[in-house]
């Protein structure tokens, strides 16, 4: 729980730098999400979701680059998953990490469709 604060708190402050670096955000957001992952995931579970993360890594990154005014947003989804951990909620944060990333997925699918997937980004 401490690495998962820990880094929700290194997220949030990275953005409010006077010169933000994209890529200590992207680190940062990948940490956490690796870490409830490697915490709770299988060896046969983990394998599978480090053989799909690359796949999905230039959205995380287009993410970051192109979305970077909302991160915040995900900041407070990634605490209401912190905290439902905490308190041992399984169902809750199985849900929240859900919300999460469908979040994610709808405000990046605005920016792929106002682009296009291979947009000027």
């Amino acid at each position: 729980m401490d690495r998962l604060n820990r880094l929700n708190t290194r997220l949030l402050a990275e953005t409010r730098r006077r010169r933000p670096s994209r890529e200590r955000i992207f680190q940062f957001d990948t940490r956490f999400h690796r870490s409830y992952v490697e915490a709770g995931a299988g060896p046969r579970l983990l394998a599978l979701h480090d053989a799909i993360k690359p796949q999905a890594e230039r959205y995380s990154r287009l993410y970051v680059d192109t979305l970077f005014d909302q991160i915040s947003l995900s900041v407070d989804e990634h605490r209401v998953i912190a905290d439902a951990l905490e308190k041992g909620d399984c169902d809750l944060a199985q849900n929240s990490v859900r919300i999460n990333w469908r979040n994610a997925a709808h405000r990046l699918s605005g920016v792929i469709g106002r682009t296009g997937e291979l947009g000027s980004w």
